[in-house]
């Protein structure tokens, strides 16, 4: 009993260290650059106390943002971005009367995939392209009548869908595109010290709020 009781109580003793060193390190940082009069660059990341962040620059024709979460080790705290693409939704219907396999992508507020590739039963292009199509403009594709366990959507980014029926021989796939301006932070590693976020001595962001 004594055991258990001294385990619950070294646990919400680094559950208080981790909220109060959260807390304590949550707030906004920013970094300015004068061009002149005005600030030519601005970067700014906000750290939340519910562990979320915001990052956001400006200037040098770089414009970029960010959002994810983020959590504290060791003096360094490290940024995970929300990954920004990927399917929304899928609707499959079997048309027993049809003879082909209509693919129809479209974004999420509802505009054709316009000359993206379908890729179908594979996710890689058949020397024959039997198994490849383009959108048209209206963002659809057809391939001869088959069972369809697998279709794969290419452009910029990649988005994979594994059917639930293979019977199905019209899909219509949702999809959400990345922004162009998006910075994608895969565990990026931010030195802290004194009120002040830094990637190396040059870059500084100090704390403002």
């Amino acid at each position: 009993m004594r055991i258990l009781f001294g385990l619950i109580l070294i646990s919400a003793m680094c559950s208080c260290v981790f909220f109060n060193q959260t807390t304590h390190i949550a707030g906004t940082y920013k970094y300015e650059e004068k061009a002149g009069r005005d600030y030519g660059y601005v970067c700014q990341i906000v750290l939340r106390e519910d562990s979320t962040f915001e990052f956001a620059e400006d200037g040098h024709m770089v414009h970029s943002k960010s959002s994810g979460r983020w959590h504290w080790i060791d003096g360094t705290v490290v940024l995970s971005s929300y990954k920004q693409h990927g399917i929304k939704a899928v609707s499959e219907d079997n048309n027993s009367k049809g003879d082909s396999v209509e693919v129809r992508v479209v974004t999420h507020d509802s505009v054709p995939l316009v000359g993206a590739v379908v890729i179908i039963n594979d996710d890689t292009v058949h020397s024959d392209l039997s198994n490849a199509a383009i959108l048209n403009k209206d963002g659809i594709a057809h391939f001869k009548r088959q069972e369809v366990h697998l279709i794969t959507v290419s452009m910029i980014d990649k988005y994979v869908h594994t059917t639930r029926s293979r019977d199905a021989s019209r899909f219509i796939i949702t999809v959400v595109l990345s922004e162009p301006a998006y910075q994608y932070f895969d565990s990026a590693k931010w030195k802290i010290e004194k009120n002040k976020l830094f990637r190396d001595s040059n870059f500084v962001l100090k704390r403002v709020k």
